[in-house]
């Protein structure tokens, strides 16, 4: 992989957020403060 195909798979930062959240949290993300997995009161980036 080359920086140029880095670039026009993660074209912005939303793009490469994507992939960490899936590898981190999968298919169940969870509030960290509350260790919830609904209505967490921290936005997202």
């Amino acid at each position: 992989m080359n920086l140029i195909s880095i670039f026009n798979k993660y074209p912005d930062q939303a793009a490469c957020i994507r992939p960490l959240e899936a590898v981190r949290w999968g298919d169940n993300p969870a509030c960290p403060p509350l260790q919830e997995h609904e209505h967490c009161p921290q936005s997202r980036l």
